[in-house]
């Protein structure tokens, strides 16, 4: 089986996930039949059906259809988290993923450059500051 297609990506994170197909199905609202020809690839799911399955596995749209090889989705920031993991963590996969979109469009290399530039521009500020507040220096 083809590792770049969406059945054996779907098949991979369900068995990561030490889910049944059964499971999975119940969980993405399809039989378990269904569900196995999409991991045998006899059948492709589309729109919604992606995007359920997306969820349940969570990872992205962008993994199961091959658009990205990084099968973990971009975490939402809470008050408990330390912001300089999830931004390191995001300017990886900037790096990573191609098809990258903004409002729907897709971005050119430059867009996607001076968006990667300008985060790790941040990161280095956020760093700095963060130095100088730890270890101020006279004045």
């Amino acid at each position: 089986m083809d590792n770049n297609s969406i059945g054996y990506r779907i098949l991979n994170l369900r068995k990561k996930k030490q889910l049944t197909q059964k499971e999975l199905a119940g969980k993405v609202h399809v039989t378990e039949a269904t569900m196995s020809r999409y991991e045998n690839n006899l059948r492709e799911p589309k729109g919604e059906i992606i995007n359920r399955i997306a969820l349940a596995l969570n990872t992205t749209t962008d993994y199961l259809l091959g658009r990205s090889n990084n099968s973990l989705p971009i975490r939402e920031l809470d008050d408990n988290k330390s912001i300089d993991v999830d931004l390191d963590t995001f300017i990886e996969k900037l790096e990573e993923v191609d098809g990258l979109r903004f409002h729907g469009e897709l971005i050119d290399e430059q867009t996607r450059s001076i968006i990667l530039k300008t985060l790790i521009h941040a990161r280095e500020i956020a760093e700095e500051m963060h130095r100088n507040k730890v270890n101020p220096t006279k004045q």
